[in-house]
């Protein structure tokens, strides 16, 4: 999950399926990931 949260420090326009290129995930675990980091 951190690997998310530094690919979008680094660039926070990326599209969610740039990300999940990116760091070998899914789309929807992505997705999932980014909604828990702005709920907190």
């Amino acid at each position: 999950m951190e690997e998310i949260l530094e690919v979008l420090e680094k660039n926070s326009r990326y599209k969610d399926e740039d990300i999940a290129l990116m760091t070998g995930k899914t789309v929807e675990e992505v997705r999932d990931a980014i909604r828990d980091y702005e709920e907190k």
